[in-house]
């Protein structure tokens, strides 16, 4: 819990940057589970999406949300679109700057490949996260393999 704290205060106090990842990373997976919700906010949008972090992958950086509420409308994202997640943990705030890629879609569940901006004036790798919506948990699952192609 302490190393988790540290952390989390780490990362809020200072510039992002490739060595804060793994940091984020912990912190990513502690939410998942812990079972808390993270927000989204779409730049142009005034709604806050609110779901749950339902599964995490570490290694492609891919992030598994589900029970999305309200229901985005799909049809208002443009490749580049400002995007902002939110995740609260322990009275503590952290935000993830994101610009909208692409879409994923498998069956009728959509995944949002978004980018994560750089933070800071401090070089910083370009790390891409999926944001995708529940009924997506199949590894072998064709969406999981474009995710999987589209980050190596």
């Amino acid at each position: 819990m302490f190393k988790f704290l540290r952390n989390l205060i780490s990362l809020i106090n200072s510039s992002f940057n490739s060595s804060r990842l793994d940091e984020l990373i912990d912190i990513i997976i502690e939410l998942r589970d812990s079972g808390n919700e993270v927000s989204v906010q779409i730049d142009g949008d005034s709604a806050t999406y609110t779901c749950t972090v339902d599964g995490f992958n570490a290694k492609h950086h891919v992030l598994v949300i589900s029970n999305m509420r309200p229901s985005m409308q799909m049809n208002s994202l443009q490749k580049g679109k400002g995007m902002r997640v939110r995740a609260g943990k322990h009275g503590k705030i952290i935000n993830f700057e994101c610009s909208y890629l692409e879409p994923l879609i498998e069956n009728q569940n959509t995944a949002l490949q978004l980018k994560m901006e750089r933070q800071s004036k401090v070089a910083s790798c370009a790390t891409t996260f999926n944001f995708i919506p529940a009924g997506i948990h199949n590894e072998n699952s064709t969406l999981n393999k474009q995710a999987t192609e589209r980050l190596h």
